[in-house]
């Protein structure tokens, strides 16, 4: 997935791709991209280049609650400036990329890994009011009940509970 920026006008130019997630190589992962749909709105100026992106990936997951596959969209949105003046690029800034070589197409895989990777959430529940497994026979509550007793106390916390249970004013 190149462009070569060096062959168009100055200007907006919009490009869109549809591609499948294999195509991108993000190893192996506890998820997986099914396909993606991206569109790049190409701003183009001298010795310039801003990309803004639009990435709408269909995603399967695994449930980190109850187990169960899932699938879900990610959208993501994000751009990067692309520059050939060293003046621009003075820090190490992840949206800012220097051009070395004149007429090198840009490679929009880089910048669409890393942004897709950091929209993957820390944790992944099929749904806001996930139930999970239970945590003695592990069938999944959103499914159904189970019969398990469930005043398993911590051993720890057993001198709490029972003042708990001898005081009357704690209920």
């Amino acid at each position: 997935m190149k462009i070569n920026v060096h062959s168009l006008t100055d200007g907006v130019h919009i490009f869109e791709f549809d591609l499948d997630g294999s195509e991108l190589d993000l190893g192996k992962q506890d998820f997986s991209i099914k396909e993606i749909s991206l569109r790049c709105t190409v701003n183009k100026s001298d010795k310039n280049v801003y990309i803004a992106f639009r990435a709408r990936a269909k995603v399967g997951f695994v449930c980190d609650s109850c187990l169960v596959d899932f699938a879900d969209v990610l959208v993501e949105e994000f751009s990067i400036f692309y520059t050939s003046e060293k003046e621009t690029v003075k820090y190490d800034d992840e949206q800012v990329v220097q051009l070395f070589k004149p007429g090198t197409p840009i490679d929009l895989s880089n910048g669409l890994k890393e942004n897709l990777l950091l929209a993957i959430p820390m944790k992944i529940v099929c749904s806001e009011d996930c139930k999970g497994l239970c945590l003695s026979c592990g069938m999944n509550l959103n499914e159904d009940r189970c019969n398990c007793k469930k005043t398993v106390v911590d051993p720890r916390w057993a001198g709490l509970e029972q003042l708990r249970n001898e005081s009357p004013c704690i209920n």
